[in-house]
């Protein structure tokens, strides 16, 4: 009994003496670390209702108003009314003795800065349904795609991704972040990174034909993505030297627009709608 478990114990240091070899013989596979941000704009409005939705809110609103009292702005013009038509003429005078300013004129007062405040925002603008505009699809949650050039000579122009860039020795993976936002954009873009770890990771092998074949050895990138929420209401004026496209997009346009199906599982939790 006990040579055999000593030949066991034996063959088992045998094998994993080997196993340490051969792969201590295999060429080490390094990775860059790259860090990449999903620069989301949350929803600015409230989605429109569906059909069923629509009619439940009809009926409700005229359950409502079937059962409701007057309020205290509907009696005043039942008021005006009553001193517009007891005395032939609006008695102004008698109006700002009795309940200052007409129910007429504050519906008026109120229908100009409504009016005022559609034509500042542009609501309806069919021009902001331009892909680089931030105040496409107000309703949606939108999310920055780009092309980058990595500030590199060749001519090389990435395929729409999310903002990226490499990580740098002394600094956290939330760092990165912060910085790959201030590379792309010009000025100060006003964002908030929404936690200290990514929420996901990609790992890729570059092409052969662009395989860094260096003094490290590295042949691939691992890419941590973290979420960023845009603050700003005003446009972002991205940087022409290392952005060359860029473009707002929904989930259904995000689907159709990167390629890659692996990227793209990578980050099946980005959009909560």
């Amino acid at each position: 009994m006990q040579r055999s478990l000593k030949s066991v114990l034996f063959g088992f240091a045998r094998f994993a003496s080997q196993n340490a070899a051969a792969s201590s013989s295999k060429p080490s596979l390094q990775w860059d670390i790259c860090v990449s941000v999903a620069l989301c704009r949350n929803p600015v409005i409230a989605p429109p209702m569906s059909p069923i939705e629509k009619e439940f809110s009809d009926i409700t609103a005229e359950m409502e108003f079937e059962d409701s009292l007057l309020s205290d702005f509907e009696l005043r013009e039942i008021q005006d009314q009553k001193y517009a038509f007891g005395t032939g003429c609006f008695l102004y005078a008698q109006l700002d003795e009795k309940i200052a300013v007409s129910a007429t004129v504050l519906k008026e007062d109120w229908a100009r800065e409504g009016k005022e405040l559609w034509e500042t925002h542009r609501l309806g603008d069919l021009s902001l349904d331009s892909e680089k505009s931030l105040w496409r699809k107000l309703d949606r949650q939108l999310v920055l795609l780009v092309r980058q050039t990595f500030q590199r000579k060749d001519g090389y122009v990435s395929p729409w991704t999310l903002p990226q860039t490499i990580h740098k020795n002394g600094e956290t993976l939330r760092q990165a972040a912060e910085r790959c936002l201030s590379e792309i954009t010009v000025g100060d873009l006003k964002a908030r990174t929404l936690s200290n770890a990514p929420f996901s990771v990609f790992k890729c092998l570059y092409p052969k034909g662009l395989q860094r074949v260096d003094n490290q050895g590295t042949r691939g990138e691992k890419i941590f993505f973290y979420n960023s929420e845009i603050l700003q209401r005003t446009e972002i004026e991205v940087n022409n030297e290392e952005i060359v496209e860029y473009k707002w997009v929904t989930a259904e346009e995000f689907a159709k627009t990167v390629t890659s199906r692996r990227y793209r599982k990578a980050l099946s939790t980005l959009f909560i709608e």
